[in-house]
């Protein structure tokens, strides 16, 4: 059997659960002005940023790739695109150097073999890279001939 303040308790809770509902309704639905966000869309319908060509944005080097066979030997590589200053730098700078500079163009000096890479980097911090291929001298072997006069004679023989 249930009592008249039980029955009573839950018709409050209930009343107070609509009453908050309702007020978090009307709360939230107050807030928003609709005239000015029309009024500002009325009024600029188009707006636009002028955006720079992608040719501006991405950065790159040529050549990307070369191959560079005698020490000493040197090749012209040239930034274009990115924003000025670039700088230039060698992953090797044992195996090569950058030997001249000049804006968007850089020398680049092999030193020795072994591969290498040269990085541009402009004002934005964007880059781009150059893979140098520095083929080494073939290997010799020293005596490049050698006789022996009987079975179980040896040899030293050295690579060079």
């Amino acid at each position: 059997m249930k009592t008249k303040r039980g029955i009573l308790m839950r018709v409050c809770v209930v009343g107070l659960a609509i009453v908050a509902g309702y007020a978090v309704f009307v709360a939230c639905d107050s807030g928003v002005d609709t005239a000015e966000v029309t009024d500002y869309f009325d009024t600029y319908p188009y707006a636009g940023l002028d955006h720079p060509s992608v040719s501006d944005i991405s950065l790159s080097v040529s050549p990307d790739g070369v191959s560079i066979a005698d020490d000493y030997d040197t090749i012209t590589l040239r930034a274009s695109g990115g924003e000025p200053p670039y700088t230039w730098l060698v992953n090797q700078s044992t195996r090569g150097q950058i030997k001249d500079y000049s804006g968007n163009r850089a020398v680049y000096e092999r030193l020795r073999a072994g591969n290498n890479i040269v990085s541009v980097r402009d004002i934005n911090g964007r880059e781009a890279y150059s893979l140098i291929t520095q083929p080494g001298d073939a290997l010799q072997i020293i005596p490049s001939t050698v006789s022996l006069a009987q079975d179980g004679d040896t040899a030293i023989l050295k690579a060079a």
